[in-house]
């Protein structure tokens, strides 16, 4: 095969300084996905231009990364979560999978574990697995795991997790850490 994606991904990147305020922008947009830009001014007190500004600068640095409807024009949806440790080039595999004519998310954890997480009616998983098992040679390992009823992923709460005086989620991410610390302990 010589077909391949352009891989844009970074395997460590930058971290990019956000703050309160673009978090609350965030909880919004992702909240009432019909919010003008002037609403958003009004309820956080800031101007049109700083609120453009602000969404334009995350749209810059891959905080957004598009805008899509909530449309879903299937019934019966199977949603699937496959975890891959690659034994040969990622690239064509990632390009393979880019095809799944379905909504989809590939995650690049390194260049020998990649993720894909998807739905599609019911009636094509089997073509899933059988395009899945034409890739085992480009695989050392895969992980399959079905949710018959798609899980209710919401990702509102995360806003509120956002330390506004520290500008951060290390604080929440440090006492989970001591937490799973104690446990260890038990």
């Amino acid at each position: 095969y010589d077909q391949t994606v352009n891989l844009t991904f970074e395997e460590n990147p930058e971290s990019i300084d956000f703050d309160y305020l673009d978090v609350q922008i965030l909880k919004y947009l992702y909240q009432y996905s019909g919010i003008t830009q002037k609403e958003l001014a009004t309820k956080l007190d800031l101007s049109e231009s700083q609120i453009s500004r602000r969404i334009k600068t995350m749209e810059q640095n891959g905080i957004i990364r598009g805008y899509q409807t909530g449309f879903r024009p299937f019934n019966n949806l199977i949603t699937i979560v496959c975890l891959i440790k690659v034994n040969k080039e990622v690239n064509h595999l990632i390009y393979c999978l880019s095809q799944i004519p379905y909504p989809k998310t590939i995650a690049y954890e390194n260049r020998n574990q990649i993720a894909i997480g998807l739905e599609l009616p019911a009636k094509e998983l089997k073509g899933f697995l059988n395009g899945l098992y034409l890739l085992r040679p480009f695989m050392k390992s895969y992980f399959l795991q079905f949710y018959h009823r798609s899980p209710k992923v919401t990702y509102q709460d995360s806003f509120d997790l956002f330390d506004k005086e520290t500008n951060s989620w290390e604080q929440i991410a440090k006492e989970f850490q001591c937490s799973m610390n104690k446990m260890e302990t038990i």
